[in-house]
C-alpha cells in the first residue's frame, strides 16, 4: 500500500469456515489482516488460537449495520492509510431449514448475502490504494476469488481478489 507496513487486508465473516482459514494463512504471510465477526462471534478467534498481534487486528462488525461499517472503515483510514484488499465472506444460510421461508428471513439474507456486500464494497472502494491487490473481476484472464463477477451469472459488477497475491 505504498507505505512502511504491510499490505492490508479486511475479511468479513472471518470467524469459521473459509473466512478463518484465510485469515490464519493471511496472518501468517506478508499481509496485515483485519479479522471481522459479529460481537458474539469473537470468541471464536481465540477457541481456534487466533489472537490479535501486529499482523492480526480483530474487529467486531455486523455487515448489515452501517454504522459498524463506517466505524471499521474510519479505523483503517486512521491506522493505515489505505485498505489493499477486501474479502466479502460474510453471509448466512438458508432459512432455518423451512420448505417456505417467511418473508423476514428471506429479507435478513438478501440484506446479509447481497445488500450488505454491495454496500461494504462502495463504502471501501475510496479506502483502496491504487496498487491495491483488489482487481476488477475478469475471471477469463485472472483467477479471481469473486462470485459476483461481470462474467458470473447474476448479480454484476464488482471487483475480487488475485489469488497469486495470496500467496
Amino acid at each position: 500500500s505504498g507505505t512502511d507496513h504491510p499490505p492490508v487486508v479486511l475479511v468479513t465473516g472471518a470467524s469459521t469456515g473459509i473466512g478463518l482459514e484465510l485469515v490464519r494463512r493471511l496472518a501468517q504471510g506478508q499481509w496485515t489482516v483485519i479479522a471481522t465477526a459479529r460481537q458474539i462471534s469473537l470468541q471464536r478467534f481465540c477457541e481456534a488460537g487466533l489472537f490479535e498481534n501486529p499482523s492480526l487486528l480483530i474487529r467486531p462488525l455486523d455487515v448489515t449495520q452501517v454504522a459498524e461499517r463506517e466505524t471499521l472503515m474510519s479505523e483503517i483510514e486512521e491506522r493505515f492509510g489505505a485498505l489493499d484488499a477486501l474479502v466479502n465472506n460474510a453471509g448466512i444460510i438458508g432459512f432455518d431449514g423451512a420448505l417456505e421461508p417467511k418473508p423476514e428471513a428471506f429479507r435478513r439474507l438478501m440484506e446479509t448475502n447481497l445488500f450488505s456486500v454491495y454496500e461494504l464494497s462502495i463504502q471501501a472502494t475510496p479506502h483502496l490504494d491504487t496498487h491495491s491487490a483488489i482487481i476488477p473481476g475478469d475471471q477469463k484472464q485472472d483467477p479471481v476469488i469473486n462470485p459476483l463477477a461481470p462474467q458470473s451469472p447474476g448479480l454484476g459488477h464488482t471487483q475480487g481478489v488475485r489469488l497469486d497475491r495470496l500467496r
